[in-house]
Order: C-alpha cells, then sequence, then structure tokens
C-alpha cells in the first residue's frame, strides 16, 4: 500500500470520526430554544391506567381494567374501541413531538380555549400524575390541537388533534349489540299476550353451506316470514346502538313488566334485549328504556328500533 493512499485513508477516517462527533452538536443546537414537551411522560399509552377528564365543569373518570376502559362509577359501560385507540394515537404523537410555543399571554389563553374554558386532562399511572395538562382548540389544519400546562401562562401547538380526543361530552359506549348477523339462527319475540320463535336452516345444497338459509316460523306452529321483514329485525338487533345513555335509574323505566322481549341466538351469539317505558327527549320525541338480559346497563333506544322489535306473527308473514 502506497504512502498517498494510507494519508488519504487516514484522512477519510478523520473525516468520518468528525461526522459523527458533530452529530450531536447539531442536534443539540437544533433542540435549543425548543419548549420541552410536558406530555413525554405520557408517550406510552399501554402504560395509562386512568383519565380524568373535566369539560364544562364536569369530570368524568376512565380507568383500565382488564375489559378496557370503563367509566368510573359505573357497573360495565365502558368508552368504545375505536375512541380509545384515537387517544392513544393522538397522544403518542403529542407526547413524541415536538411543541411550538404560540404565546407567553395568560389573556390569550381564552382565544385558544386553553384556560378555564378548555378541556382539563390527568393521566396516571398507578397513582403517579404522567401529565397534566389542558386542550383547547385544534389548530387551523385541523391535525394539530393548542394545549397548556395548568395554571401556566404559556400556550402551546401540538402537532396531533388532542382536541378531538378529549374535548367531548361523549364517552358512554353505546353499543347494545354488534354481531355477525350471519350467524344467527335463532330469533325469538315473547310480549305480555304473545311469544313466537323463527329459525333459519342451513341450505340444502352442499355448494351453499356457507350462505345463511331462509327464515320460517317454528313456535307456537310452522309459519311462511318474508326473508326482507325478518332481515329488518335481525340488522335491527345485530347492530343495535342506543339512542343516549339516561340516569343508571331501574325504577320508573318499565324494564320489569318485560313488555318487550327479543332474543337473538346462534354461533357464539346469544344477546336478549328487553325494553321498558317510553320517555320523551329534549326535542320531543320519544325514547324507550331498554337493557340487555346479561347486564344491568339502562339504554334508551330510538322510536324507529322500538317499533322494529314491536312484531306479531302477521307482521313477519
Amino acid at each position: 500500500m502506497s504512502k498517498k493512499t494510507l494519508i488519504l485513508g487516514g484522512i477519510f477516517i478523520a473525516l468520518l470520526i468528525s461526522a459523527f462527533a458533530y452529530d450531536p452538536i447539531l442536534k443539540w443546537k437544533d433542540s435549543l430554544g425548543k419548549p420541552v414537551n410536558f406530555l413525554a411522560k405520557a408517550n406510552n399509552f399501554s402504560e395509562i391506567n386512568k383519565m380524568e377528564v373535566k369539560t364544562d365543569g364536569v369530570t368524568v373518570v376512565l380507568e383500565k381494567d382488564d375489559k378496557g376502559w370503563r367509566v368510573a362509577a359505573t357497573k360495565g359501560f365502558y368508552v368504545s374501541e375505536e375512541l380509545v385507540a384515537a387517544i392513544s394515537t393522538d397522544l403518542e404523537e403529542a407526547a413524541k413531538g415536538d411543541l411550538e410555543l404560540v404565546s407567553t399571554s395568560k389573556d390569550r389563553k381564552t382565544e385558544f380555549d386553553t384556560g378555564e374554558n378548555g378541556t382539563e386532562v390527568k393521566l396516571s399511572k398507578d397513582g403517579a400524575v404522567l401529565a397534566d395538562f389542558v386542550v383547547g382548540k385544534p389548530g387551523s389544519n385541523f391535525t394539530s390541537s393548542y394545549i397548556s400546562k395548568i395554571d401556566a401562562d404559556e400556550t402551546f401547538l401540538a402537532a396531533s388533534n388532542l382536541n378531538a380526543a378529549f374535548a367531548h361530552g361523549e364517552w358512554y359506549d353505546k353499543t347494545i349489540f354488534s354481531v355477525d348477523a350471519d350467524k344467527v339462527a335463532k330469533i325469538r319475540f315473547q310480549y305480555p299476550t304473545r311469544e313466537f320463535t323463527i329459525e333459519r336452516k342451513a341450505p340444502s345444497d352442499e355448494s351453499a353451506e356457507s350462505l345463511p338459509g331462509e327464515w320460517a316460523g317454528t313456535l307456537p306452529y310452522k309459519f311462511d316470514v318474508n326473508q326482507e321483514k325478518a332481515k329488518t329485525v335481525l340488522d335491527m338487533m345485530a347492530k343495535l346502538s342506543a339512542a343516549e345513555i339516561p340516569t343508571q335509574k331501574f325504577e320508573g323505566t318499565g324494564l320489569d313488566k318485560h313488555s318487550i322481549i327479543v332474543q337473538i341466538t346462534g354461533d357464539g351469539t346469544d344477546g336478549t334485549l328487553m325494553i321498558g317505558d317510553a320517555v320523551e327527549n329534549a326535542e320531543g320525541d320519544k325514547n324507550y328504556y331498554a337493557k340487555k338480559g346479561d347486564s344491568d346497563n339502562i339504554y334508551l333506544i330510538s322510536s324507529d328500533a322500538k317499533e322494529s322489535l314491536d312484531k306479531t306473527i302477521n307482521d313477519l308473514k
């Protein structure tokens, strides 16, 4: 190896070492002046097991258990999986990203909704607070949000839609049933003066084994069933959601009368719905109290849902 080659090699190695040494310096210089991200400790959502969210003076406490995120002080109301996934994504993006300082004025916090008019959020792990902050308005691109530390003058812009994740008053999962309609093989209808059942049998054609069969009445006697009418009932039950979540007080709901009971059963599916008395909402529309057979949760379903399930044998022919 020639002396010239050795010299060039040495220069290359020296430049390489200098580059590696200079890179941390560049990163350090780049970080100068950037606000400290006070959400950083909450960068792993899976470690958080308690969330307290205060909106318009009302605090909702959410606690993580083996079933999901439960609304505290309720027996069995949970936050929907979709909303939990959105919170997880938006929070981790904000915690791992940079904050942009947009104001140091306490008076401007009202402008950004990061003062008393904002949504206060407290995130904890086993009793230790990881982050305590206020979520304000969404940014102009709706993929960012204004945030502030509690009792601080500064307002920052976080590169995540924390407003959509936290700044709302609806935390209860309104889903009553969510099952695969194709796996339901029987629907039982029970009312004070009548009771009947419809079932569908597997297709006799072996090439169509994977397809649902046709509906037919089986109890208290055999009767023909209009397939579209049966499908309307099934679709309502299989994807039934509440119109509202009422005060969880059994008295006055009429659910003890068992006026309407509809049960769907099949492959891995067994769900019973009980419907009680009507109640008018703020707009003057009627909703009906309802509950599942295996839960104490009380829901309000729409009058359309109630009418879809209040049937006679003749209604299904």
